[in-house]
């Protein structure tokens, strides 16, 4: 049976506030309570679509009916995974040498956290002190020009550095993939560079919604804080269909 909604939420700073360190983020209870009824509706589907492994996104939601799709894209869980995103598995050794890299030059700089998730990994310096930033880019610089280092794809989010496999996969990606195997009108919401991979591949198609200040984004939508995308769904829940109406009581923003 196809969808008739399909919501694809990124979890930090959309679901989540953004936290210091990433386990002390948690999704709000308001959140948590809707995204349930969510997934108890047989019209909905719902997935989240986050940069943390499956692991972490059981621990911040573990709701029955909920797709997991971690790691940019490439770990799924309650539905099986593409062949793309199987390819990236190949690269879980280079991923785990240029992590030790990592974890070895950044030793004696302060507020540096290297996560080693697998599939792909993490350097965050949310909380690296200004004045040591210049020395944080220029350790990592070296680290991304090493013969590991070139073999996978560095991108820069919000304070945090991602290496992925070069897999011509992501969230879009993804995205379209469950689409097509479940079908539904597409809601996502997300606040970061690799949820802007998502707003394109369902452009024309539905709803995409950033969740933040930034003014360059594919979203057709925006919402200032994951407080309020915890209050659209809730409204979305109550409806059957999208309502123009609704984004104006939000103080929903077109991008232009």
């Amino acid at each position: 049976m196809k969808a008739e909604w399909f919501f694809l939420l990124d979890v930090d700073g959309t679901l989540a506030p953004i936290a210091r360190m990433p386990r002390q983020a948690s999704i709000p209870s308001r959140a948590r309570n809707v995204i349930r009824n969510l997934a108890k509706n047989k019209a909905c589907a719902v997935a989240l679509v986050s940069g943390r492994p499956v692991r972490e996104l059981k621990r911040l939601l573990n709701v029955p009916g909920v797709i997991l799709v971690g790691n940019h894209g490439f770990e799924f869980e309650g539905v099986n995974a593409p062949p793309l995103s199987q390819k990236a598995a190949s690269y879980g050794r280079v991923i785990k040498r240029v992590a030790c890299q990592l974890q070895e030059t950044f030793t004696g700089v302060k507020g540096v956290l290297v996560e080693d998730k697998v599939w792909t990994l993490s350097v965050h310096f949310r909380n690296v002190r200004s004045g040591q930033l210049p020395v944080f880019q220029r350790k990592l610089e070296v680290i991304q020009r090493t013969k590991n280092g070139k073999m996978l794809s560095w991108q820069q989010g919000k304070k945090v550095w991602e290496a992925r496999p070069p897999v011509r996969w992501d969230k879009g990606m993804a995205a379209l993939y469950l689409l097509k195997k479940f079908g539904g009108y597409p809601i996502v919401m997300g606040d970061d560079r690799t949820d802007e991979d998502m707003f394109r591949a369902i452009a024309g198609k539905g709803l995409a919604i950033h969740v933040g200040n930034s003014r360059n984004t594919a979203a057709s939508f925006k919402l200032r804080s994951p407080r309020e995308a915890g209050l659209l769904l809730e409204l979305l829940c109550q409806l059957r269909k999208p309502k123009n109406h609704l984004f104006s009581k939000l103080n929903l923003a077109s991008r232009n």
